[in-house]
């Protein structure tokens, strides 16, 4: 090219309507649109899961070496592997990546799981400077992706689908679980699961102590699904969030029912908190409204709006409304009907 280029702010913007594969193909066009275009500044979602991928598939990847030779576009369907487009009949897995950006138009990406794959992802979080969500479902990232994800400062909504993986008791994704939780801007933290097991025995994920120390944004909103949380682990969070919280979702969670009282002292702390939804080990209502004094304490001591919590009555939840729930708490919501306690351990 001449080098007669239009201002790197008009092609910044007319990169908003290329599509993540238009933009890497733009980018082996000379030095200079590499460098404008080496950075996605109006995506700002990501969800990146992991799958299993049958039948034969196109697959590319633009390894920044070799000119890419052929494009095949299905509905926005785009796949990666190393080097230049091949035919693959043999992978089994792939990378599910869905990009959406500041108009709301999403991309659909593929990536083979394997290490190339890796290498790539890696080049594209690191483009994606302006992401503001990051959902990571399946357990997808590995350890090595810590480094890069570190770099993503501009994270305020961090979900993680169907990953106790991660959480497991014995061997708990360290530097990954870190360099998720320590984004600066951080706001929501969401760890969600589908797939929870039945009873606290079966249950082998647990949410670590030294994780809360991890966090560093200013956490409004924290729901924690499926996994263990030890009293400590709770005094540790609420004690690190106690000025900012003002959601906690712990309802489907596991812990120790003996426990109890260390888990409201440290529930109190939390000093702005208005929509609290509460594990049945901590509270729920059986046969009576008889409810244990470290309960009411915590419930006269916090200006809640909203409340969450289990029962095995129908009647006995309306007297309890009626006749011991605080009269600041305008809304109940996530109240489950049990036959049997669930996340209980004595």
């Amino acid at each position: 090219m001449n080098g007669n280029y239009l201002p790197e702010a008009a092609l910044k913007r007319l990169s908003e309507y290329f599509s993540p594969l238009e933009r890497l193909k733009l980018q082996q066009c000379c030095k200079h649109f590499h460098a404008v275009y080496g950075k996605w500044l109006d995506i700002t979602a990501l969800d990146i899961r992991i799958a299993e991928q049958n039948g034969m598939e196109i697959n590319l990847f633009d390894n920044q070496k070799k000119i890419i030779k052929e494009m095949n576009y299905v509905d926005e369907q785009m796949t990666f592997t190393h080097g230049v487009v091949q035919h693959s009949k043999n992978v089994k897995t792939t990378y599910r990546i869905q990009l959406t950006d500041k108009r709301g138009a999403t991309y659909n990406l593929k990536f083979n799981s394997d290490k190339h794959a890796n290498r790539a992802l890696k080049v594209m979080l690191s483009r994606l400077q302006s992401l503001t969500a990051l959902t990571i479902r399946n357990g997808c990232l590995s350890e090595e992706f810590g480094n890069v994800l570190s770099q993503l400062h501009s994270i305020t909504t961090l979900r993680i689908w169907n990953s106790s993986c991660y959480f497991d008791k014995k061997r708990p994704a360290r530097r990954l679980l870190h360099s998720l939780f320590s984004f600066p801007l951080l706001e929501s933290i969401l760890v969600l699961d589908s797939t929870i097991p039945q009873s606290s025995s079966q249950c082998t994920a647990a949410f670590p102590c030294f994780l809360a120390d991890s966090i560093r944004g200013p956490v409004v909103n924290l729901q924690i699904v499926g996994l263990y949380i030890s009293w400590k682990a709770i005094d540790a969070l609420c004690e690190r969030l106690h000025r900012t919280l003002k959601r906690m979702a712990i309802g489907c969670t596991y812990g120790k029912e003996n426990k109890k009282d260390r888990y409201c002292k440290a529930i109190a702390k939390l000093q702005v908190v208005e929509d609290l939804d509460i594990p049945p080990y901590v509270f729920h209502l059986s046969e009576t409204i008889e409810i244990d004094e470290s309960i009411t304490r915590l419930l006269s001591k916090l200006q809640l709006n909203c409340l969450g919590f289990r029962h095995y009555n129908s009647a006995v939840l309306f007297q309890f409304i009626e006749f011991k729930m605080p009269h600041n708490i305008r809304l109940l919501s996530k109240i489950q009907a049990m036959k049997v306690p669930s996340g209980i351990n004595q």
